[in-house]
């Protein structure tokens, strides 16, 4: 008696647009159920747009509902219309585009500095250039040493920091020489150049460098 009385069996068979056959429902109209319904249809229909966020969403629905509505949600309210924004969100979220010609750039987004527009043109000059060879050649220079990729960079900046102290305090070094030779000299001219170099510029030495160096060191020290 109780399963008859809290379970309609109240439906309506359709085919397309057309009304097959109707059952007469056990119950009277629930209107707060029928209110909380359409808010959560509003809220699908809304976000499934791209704009509003989860939260403006959520405010926008929740100000239209009156108590006896709301009272109907799923509890937590909040929670659970959250979780239903970000699951409509992700179903239609829009594809990944495979080209430029996918794109979908406002006009207003397609004119550049000079006042030009852009073309659709697939041929596109590389933003960033990379160089990954960090360990010495066989030849008589070393490899150039620039920024390269993010990952790269922090490694970059710090073997360049080494560098450019290791000369800095070789050029201290120099200078409170008593007589300096001629190698002495070519090292105070390359102090001074590499310390004023920034991590953006390249540098290139010869092999001979080192040996230089290691004869400075050997001599100061």
């Amino acid at each position: 008696m109780l399963y008859h009385r809290w379970h309609c069996t109240g439906r309506i068979h359709t085919l397309g647009e057309k009304i097959l056959k109707t059952t007469i429902h056990n119950h009277v109209p629930d209107k707060a159920y029928i209110e909380a319904r359409k808010g959560i249809e509003n809220l699908k229909t809304m976000a499934a747009q791209v704009g509003p966020s989860t939260q403006l969403v959520i405010a926008s629905i929740s100000e239209g509902l009156s108590a006896s509505a709301a009272a109907t949600l799923p509890t937590p309210p909040i929670s659970s219309m959250k979780r239903t924004v970000q699951r409509q969100k992700l179903e239609d979220f829009p594809a990944i585009p495979n080209s430029l010609l996918e794109l979908n750039i406002p006009e207003n987004s397609q004119i550049t500095s000079d006042s030009s527009s852009e073309s659709n043109s697939t041929v596109q000059t590389p933003l960033f250039t990379t160089l990954y060879n960090e360990t010495p050649s066989t030849s008589s220079k070393v490899p150039i040493l620039r920024r390269t990729m993010p990952k790269k960079r922090n490694a970059q900046e710090a073997i360049i920091d080494k560098m450019s102290s290791c000369f800095y305090n070789l050029n201290k070094r120099v200078q409170s020489a008593p007589t300096p030779d001629e190698d002495l000299h070519f090292a105070r001219s390359l102090a001074q150049d590499i310390k004023i170099l920034t991590p953006l510029q390249k540098i290139q030495f010869k092999r001979t460098i080192y040996e230089l160096l290691e004869n400075v060191a050997s001599e100061t020290l």
